[in-house]
């Protein structure tokens, strides 16, 4: 079975593992993100408190700007001592295929942690809040979603940021 396959299937599924992220605002759609679940809940809410409302705000901001195929900065080969302030996307140093889909116009910033299965679609798993994240433990944590997810299936792997996403994109 393809990843694109196996997306399908956990889309269809009731209820579904995961979703196509739908922009907060009509936007053309380039790219393609889709949310887990539990995910899926906090970005559309109900929310809990008005936090958590201007938190999942903030996200849907960051998404519909990659869902619109809008400029993004790509940092692939940074260390954790590397500082990629302006990077909207992060591959993790020396983990496999771990990204971080970053929300930073956010008090706290925040993280939204994955991996790509194809190029143009990413697979939104989970987030975080910063400071305060132990990416080791985020990155078992990417491992053991994608395993639960996807089984033995693929992601994506590449060597530069076109390898992931359509342009307009600046590689760091």
């Amino acid at each position: 079975m393809s990843i694109l396959e196996d997306i399908e299937k956990r889309c269809n599924e009731q209820p579904p593992k995961l979703i196509l992220y739908e922009p907060f605002d009509e936007v053309p759609r380039k790219r393609k993100i889709y949310v887990e679940a539990d995910l899926h809940k906090f970005i559309v809410g109900p929310w809990l408190s008005e936090r958590d409302y201007q938190l999942s705000m903030d996200m849907q901001l960051d998404l519909d700007r990659f869902v619109s195929g809008a400029a993004i900065t790509v940092a692939l080969q940074a260390s954790a001592k590397t500082k990629v302030a302006e990077a909207n996307l992060k591959r993790f140093y020396r983990k496999t295929e771990v990204w971080e889909f970053r929300i930073r116009g956010s008090n706290p910033q925040q993280r939204v942690f994955g991996r790509f299965a194809e190029w143009n679609r990413f697979i939104a798993l989970f987030r975080n809040d910063r400071p305060g994240i132990d990416y080791d433990v985020e990155s078992l944590r990417v491992y053991s979603e994608w395993e639960r997810l996807f089984s033995r299936t693929p992601f994506k792997e590449g060597k530069k940021a076109n390898d992931y996403v359509s342009e307009p994109v600046v590689s760091r």
